[in-house]
C-alpha cells in the first residue's frame, strides 16, 4: 500500500492510497472491506468506480480517493510517477483492539475540510 499527499498539486483530493490485489476477487474484497469499514464510521464513498471491470477500481471518499488494481493495471499506469510531485505518507499501522476496547475511542477522526466535505444522504 501506497499513500501520497497530493492536496499541494491537485485540488480535487488531498490524498490517493495505491493499493494492489493479485486476482479480480481480492479487489472485489478489498472494496467491500474498504465500503464496509467506512460506513461504520459514517463515511460513504461519493462514487465508485471499475466495480464490474476489475483491473482498478477507483473509489471516490472527495478527501482520499482509493485505487486498487491488479498488477498489470498498477504497473501500466503508474500512478507514483504520474503523481512523482506528490509527497509519500507514513503511516503508523494501529494494532486490531481487543474485544473490551473500541477502536473508535483510540482512534481519533481526523476533521475533513470544509471546503471538500460532503453530507451523503443515509
Amino acid at each position: 500500500m501506497v499513500v501520497l499527499d497530493v492536496s499541494a498539486i491537485t485540488q480535487f483530493t488531498d490524498y490517493f492510497v495505491l493499493m494492489t490485489g493479485e486476482v479480480d476477487q481480492h479487489l472485489r474484497a478489498i472494496c467491500a472491506h474498504i465500503e464496509a469499514s467506512l460506513k461504520t464510521q459514517g463515511e460513504r464513498p461519493h462514487h465508485i468506480e471499475g466495480r464490474h471491470h476489475l483491473q482498478w477500481i477507483l473509489m471516490d471518499y472527495i478527501d482520499v480517493v482509493v485505487h486498487l488494481f491488479l498488477p498489470s493495471s498498477r504497473e501500466f499506469y503508474d500512478l507514483e510517477s504520474l503523481w512523482g510531485e506528490a509527497k509519500p505518507v507514513r503511516l503508523k499501522l494501529l494494532k486490531a483492539p481487543s474485544s473490551s476496547t473500541s477502536a473508535r475511542s483510540k482512534t481519533p477522526k481526523a476533521p475533513r475540510r470544509a471546503a471538500k466535505s460532503v453530507k451523503h444522504p443515509q
